[in-house]
């Protein structure tokens, strides 16, 4: 009697299609008011979004001008996002729309949200190539009054919105009778002061500040006091507008929009910020878009924040600063999202001069939706091949002469989030007929049973009974039991985080394998428990071999993979 082996792979659990109608697509640039983006739609299935900063406020006349650019045979179909993240009808919103089989014009002259919108433009009846955006419109605030009178060693907050690089000017002007010396301290939407408060005439009892250039996006401060132990009445007027810049400016850099898992901690870069003069910075982020979240180090060039436990599209502004002179600012879109799963596919063997086929169709989209494929040859391999058809599911290439070891990784996008690399190995000739498979990446919750599969790996005998070795190669140690089986374990540990382990096949490093698996708090995939029909006794012919009592506790469909660990190869 020969012995068999099973292992159950099982699909990820994967949100409803409707929960991804709630977020707007992935941000693929920013750009201020006024400010001309070129983009591109690479696919049928592809979306492009532009985000753009705006304050609340009748009397903003945007405009919007999409247009396919020289050669692109897109047909633009766009949306406008809101910052709320629902898809905003301009018409019922008092605008108009003009839509062309070669461009698209809207207006909306009242603005009934402040923060991030987002167009997003597709190709209608799955037309694809380059186009440009441009919104135009006025974003400026106006605020006057005389509040109660400031008391001794009291304060008076008077708030104001601003928007994309803008400049605050503020006149300030003491009652009649009164003896206050004004005093006044701008606090950026952050809560930090910019600079040193600003202190007015004791004589004349005003105080003006003209065009002060604001660091960020977002509502201001403005708090007035009395300077020298002053106190009384006073009248102030406020406005924001855009600010006009001179000389050479530092240059904030913010980095490409990126995915965050829900629960897990993400990490915004601004150290591509760039000095003018050639003198230190200093940082400003603030949050412009998405459920708050707390930025720990906002005044730091990489600061921290723990992601919603949702699904949920962020954005973040940074302003960096050279001996006082401000940049402009900028974004960065941060989707927090499951990601997909990105399947490269079993190892293969095969013959130089043989027609390879690359399988990628296993992948998965957490989320459901398609998913869009990038294929590339990992660097290191002594020998490039051409791979043909590297953003299909399916790619080719031709086997080269010799004897080689080729590594081939994947990632799949589906529109919000990225997949982690999944790399594949191709022994092309004799030299090694060992070839790893160390299984599908997986993502499971913290403290789970974890189960490996390394049934898929080619031996020189097509039996998977001795010269299997699992090595963990990163993440919290675990202790793994079985490491020297096709089927080894282990018990997640409790806190989120990305173990990789290898797994090698007699004694060959060369084709050995990685799989990564990802622990994280809010999963809540479990897995199946595999059953079979045996031991059987079948002295010969066929033997029927089932895995029918196998259930998902999540209800998911499953994938089998035999495999034969002992016994003469059948």
């Amino acid at each position: 009697m020969k012995s068999l082996g099973l292992v159950v792979s099982f699909a990820l659990c994967l949100a409803a299609f409707s929960a991804r109608g709630a977020l707007a697509d992935r941000l693929d640039a920013a750009a201020p008011l006024g400010v001309t983006t070129t983009a591109s739609v690479t696919s049928a299935s592809d979306v492009a979004t532009i985000g753009f900063l705006v304050t609340q406020g009748t009397g903003r006349k945007l405009s919007f001008l999409v247009k396919r650019t020289k050669g692109s045979t897109l047909a633009p179909d766009v949306r406008l996002i809101a910052p709320d993240g629902a898809v905003f009808d301009i018409v019922a919103g008092g605008g108009s729309v003009t839509p062309s089989a070669t461009g698209w014009k809207a207006k909306l002259p009242t603005v009934p949200q402040t923060g991030l919108w987002r167009v997003e433009v597709r190709g209608a009846t799955g037309t694809s190539g380059g186009f440009t955006l441009a919104v135009k419109g006025s974003d400026t605030s106006k605020a006057a009054g005389t509040p109660s009178p400031i008391q001794v060693n009291g304060k008076q907050d008077i708030e104001i919105v601003a928007g994309e690089n803008a400049a605050l000017t503020v006149s300030v002007k003491r009652a009649s009778g009164s003896r206050l010396v004004p005093q006044l301290v701008v606090i950026d939407p952050n809560g930090t002061p910019l600079g040193t408060p600003f202190v007015g005439s004791a004589t004349k009892g005003t105080l003006s500040v003209k065009a002060l250039r604001l660091p960020i996006f977002g509502k201001y401060t403005l708090r007035f006091s009395g300077a020298m132990g002053s106190g009384g009445g006073f009248s102030y007027s406020a406005s924001t507008g855009p600010a006009k810049v001179k000389g050479t400016l530092p240059v904030a850099s913010a980095g490409p929009a990126f995915e965050v898992e829900p629960g897990m901690d993400g990490r915004l870069d601004g150290t591509a910020s760039q000095p003018g003069s050639g003198g230190a910075l200093t940082y400003r982020w603030a949050q412009v878009g998405g459920p708050a979240v707390t930025l720990t180090g906002a005044a730091t060039s990489q600061p921290t924040f723990a992601a919603p436990v949702t699904d949920a599209s962020l954005a973040f502004q940074l302003s960096v600063a050279e001996n006082g002179i401000l940049s402009k600012a900028v974004t960065v879109g941060v989707e927090i999202a499951k990601r997909p799963v990105a399947d490269a596919g079993r190892s293969q063997s095969v013959t130089s001069a043989a027609a390879v086929t690359l399988d990628g169709t296993a992948s998965k989209n957490r989320r459901s939706g398609p998913l869009n494929h990038a294929w590339r040859q990992v660097p290191g391999d002594d020998v490039a091949v051409t791979v043909t058809g590297a953003t299909t599911a399916s790619p080719t290439f031709t086997a080269p002469p010799g004897n080689h070891t080729l590594h081939f990784g994947l990632t799949v996008d589906d529109g919000n989030a990225r997949s982690f690399e999944d790399v594949v190995v191709v022994e092309v000739g004799t030299a090694h007929p060992a070839v790893a498979d160390a299984g599908r990446e997986q993502y499971v919750p913290r403290m789970a049973s974890v189960h490996l599969c390394g049934l898929a790996s080619r031996t020189a005998t097509g039996v998977l009974d001795s010269g299997v070795q699992w090595t963990q190669v990163s993440g919290p140690v675990v202790t793994l039991a079985g490491a020297t089986t096709p089927w080894p374990s282990f018990t997640a540990p409790r806190v989120a985080s990305d173990l990789v382990f290898e797994l090698s096949i007699g004694g060959t490093t060369a084709t050995a394998d990685r799989v990564a698996v990802r622990v994280r708090p809010t999963e809540t995939n479990l897995p199946p428990n595999a059953k079979v029909n045996g031991p059987l006794n079948a002295p010969s012919g066929a033997v029927p071999m089932a895995a029918t009592p196998t259930i998902d506790p999540n209800a998911d469909v499953l994938a089998f993979q035999w495999g034969q660990v002992s016994g003469a190869l059948l």
